[in-house]
């Protein structure tokens, strides 16, 4: 019982920290969001943020495509739930055999709230939630000998910026840009046909 309760207490003393950060994210440098989403490491901005919570009870929506999950209560107000892996996977951003949607029972799966600026009213379910980052402790990698071997109809570039970033312990990470994807008409076609 205390094993949880110890967990209950760091959770949330995570979330406090996150918001406090998003609070004071208009200092000089950035900071970026990290978190697990299908297998990848993706960073987003602070600023394309405005709360990360733990998953509400999502209610499905009838003949909606399978990546979107449904709508949840959010203090009184309804948000678009979307599973960012299960939508990725449709974009074949990645293609990792066995790994699809992420489930919304899963104990370290989260809610992050895009803006309002951005997209009132509209979130997406991650896997996991890493913490903050800040781009001064990543090293950039030079994808430009890549290039040739990416294609016109290469998905990857449709919602996250072409930048690719290598931590301290040589993991990939990627910058997801959320206006970028909300633009995506096939982010805004949730339903069927």
């Amino acid at each position: 019982m205390a094993s949880s309760l110890n967990l209950r207490q760091y959770q949330e003393s995570i979330l406090a920290k996150l918001d406090s950060a998003l609070q004071a994210n208009a200092s000089s440098h950035k900071s970026f969001l990290g978190m697990r989403v299908g297998g990848l490491d993706v960073l987003v901005d602070m600023s394309q943020v405005s709360e990360v919570l733990p998953v509400p009870t999502i209610f499905p929506v009838p003949n909606a495509q399978a990546w979107f999950l449904g709508t949840a209560n959010v203090r009184g107000n309804l948000y678009a739930i979307t599973n960012l892996a299960g939508f990725l996977d449709v974009l074949d951003i990645k293609r990792t055999s066995g790994v699809n949607a992420v489930s919304a029972k899963k104990s370290d799966a989260r809610i992050l709230l895009i803006s309002k600026s951005i997209a009132p009213h509209t979130a997406v379910l991650i896997e996991r939630l890493i913490g903050l980052r800040s781009l001064e402790h990543f090293k950039k990698i030079d994808t430009s000998s890549l290039e040739g071997e990416k294609s016109a109809e290469d998905h990857q570039s449709l919602c996250f910026s072409g930048d690719e970033f290598e931590d301290e312990y040589g993991n990939a990470w990627r910058i997801l840009d959320c206006q970028a994807l909300v633009n995506l008409n096939a982010f805004m076609q949730a339903g069927h046909g």
